[in-house]
């Protein structure tokens, strides 16, 4: 088993311990900030044409664009 002998917590760690609070959870890097914008846009078309193979996808489609208008 693989083990990190570093000591990782730091003060802006502790002081959100005691409320439950992990800041490597809270300070994720958003994924549009990790890849180029035309790999965002080739998935995100993707996940939209494949909604759209669904029995019920133009309706599913509607209601996705209702909630972003």
């Amino acid at each position: 088993m693989i083990s990190s002998h570093v000591y990782w917590q730091n003060q802006f760690f502790q002081k959100l311990a005691p409320f439950s609070l992990d800041p490597f959870h809270i300070l994720i890097i958003e994924f549009m900030h990790e890849c180029e914008l035309g790999t965002w846009k080739g998935l995100f078309t993707y996940l939209i044409r494949l909604l759209y193979a669904l029995p019920w996808g133009s309706e599913l489609f509607v209601v996705l664009d209702s909630r972003y208008e």
